[in-house]
């Protein structure tokens, strides 16, 4: 679930006349957090990514890290990154999203 209706639809009206830029989302295998052990791809990432680009509006990924949550890398071996994948996991599905969507141009 990405945000309720209200906040949705909140965003759906500035968009409809101001540029809308996502800068801070994501979501990560916590066992913490709502979605634990589903698809947080299919019910989280693709939909809430999939409305934003509907209307008109762009995003980026909140950090390329491996300390701040939620975390797109872990530390391997000898200091280097390695790529987050899976369904619960935003790292592998960023890369991919913006991986399809090269060479399309922002709205604004």
């Amino acid at each position: 679930h990405y945000g309720s209706a209200g906040n949705r639809s909140q965003v759906e009206k500035c968009a409809a006349v101001n540029p809308v830029v996502m800068t801070e989302w994501g979501f990560d295998h916590d066992p913490n957090q709502p979605g634990e052990n589903t698809n947080l791809i299919g019910s989280y990432g693709q939909p809430m990514l999939t409305w934003l680009e509907a209307m008109g509006g762009s995003w980026t990924g909140w950090c390329a890290s491996d300390s701040w949550l939620p975390k797109m890398f872990t530390n391997g071996a000898n200091g280097s990154w390695v790529l987050m994948t899976g369904q619960d996991n935003m790292g592998g599905f960023v890369k991919d999203w913006l991986y399809t969507n090269r060479g399309v141009k922002a709205p604004f």
